[in-house]
């Protein structure tokens, strides 16, 4: 069974399309401020990535040096203790400047995420409940009338839904029309009802409806 996702009816049709594209416009646009805004908040991280790469040169430095002193006969040892405590240093600077990089990371995509998918969600909140309403019973409709072909269940749906001015349109007395079978009443309030789903009536199949009938137009 495949899905209608689009009415069949030109006006209806082109106010779906019109509402996916404005959803994928809006969705695009988020996106786009989303990133924008992930990068330009990124650039704080700069400060850290400095001081990770200042602490990873002084503790390289101070480790060479370190290395050097050690092999002094005698007093290597004592004399390169300094130059350890100074590396230490470095490493702890190195781990203070990626702490840093990572919590700016976290802040950039919290905020990134928040400013795209707020707006977005509100937006598919109103749009996304309509078309898949809309997918559910268009699809169903189609496949009843594929199936059987026969109308007069659109047309008894038609009598408890549509307004009263569009019955009265159809005949004086829709009601008794449809208990008496009339075939064009009952095409006309079928052709209603699936013009309200989005679709078109399959045509009759002998002659013309018959005197006095109104089908709605094409929406």
């Amino acid at each position: 069974m495949y899905l209608k996702l689009y009415a069949e009816t030109p006006v209806r049709r082109t106010s779906q399309l019109l509402a996916d594209g404005w959803f994928v416009f809006w969705t695009w646009l988020w996106v786009a401020l989303a990133l924008e805004l992930y990068r330009l908040v990124s650039k704080l991280a700069v400060a850290g990535q400095k001081l990770e790469a200042t602490g990873r040169t002084l503790n390289g430095d101070m480790t060479s040096a370190q290395d050097r002193v050690n092999g002094v006969p005698v007093i290597g040892h004592q004399v390169s203790a300094p130059f350890g405590k100074v590396g230490a240093a470095g490493r702890s600077l190195i781990s203070i400047g990626m702490a840093q990089e990572h919590a700016v990371h976290d802040v950039a995509v919290f905020l990134a995420v928040c400013v795209a998918a707020i707006p977005i969600a509100l937006l598919a909140m109103l749009w996304l409940p309509r078309r898949i309403r809309f997918v559910r019973r268009a699809t169903v409709s189609r496949r009843l009338v594929a199936s059987a072909g026969d109308l007069d269940l659109f047309a008894l749906r038609a009598l408890s839904t549509q307004p009263m001015h569009l019955l009265a349109r159809v005949s004086a007395d829709p009601a008794d029309s449809w208990r008496r079978k009339d075939p064009a009443v009952i095409y006309a309030l079928a052709s209603l009802e699936l013009a309200d789903a989005g679709l078109r009536a399959p045509a009759p199949a002998a002659g013309p409806l018959g005197p006095g009938v109104e089908t709605p137009p094409p929406m």
